[in-house]
């Protein structure tokens, strides 16, 4: 889908995927963004699917577990107030993987308001 760039890096027992978002994903990309909502559509086959969310190339905490034993398409809701600025990535690490134990059907989405005119 335009405007993100996917990236497997399978080395060994772990799956590596990068997302990150582009001008035509980020809309404006000179205004700052508070993030809302990360949809995902995906499934983990049982297994855990640590999101680490990165905020103008900066990791941020909490990460965020993903957990399915079919295909999901979920709202990721409980984000931290401070999570913002002006450009949205993630990366996806699921430790004990092989080809079939995560299936992402879609684009990780950020869902957010601009602000700072």
């Amino acid at each position: 889908m335009a405007g993100y760039v996917y990236e497997d890096s399978t080395t060994g027992a772990a799956l590596d995927v990068s997302l990150q978002t582009g001008e035509g994903a980020g809309k404006d990309i000179t205004h700052q963004k508070q993030l809302r909502y990360i949809h995902y559509d995906m499934d983990t086959h049982g297994k855990d699917v640590v999101m680490t969310v990165y905020i103008d190339g900066i990791a941020q905490t909490p990460a965020i577990t993903i957990n399915t034993d079919s295909r999901e398409e979920g709202r990721i809701e409980d984000i931290p107030d401070t999570w913002a600025g002006y450009s949205f990535s993630a990366h996806l690490l699921c430790a004990d993987v092989d080809d079939e134990d995560l299936e992402i059907y879609s684009p990780i989405i950020f869902v957010y308001t601009t602000f700072g005119d």
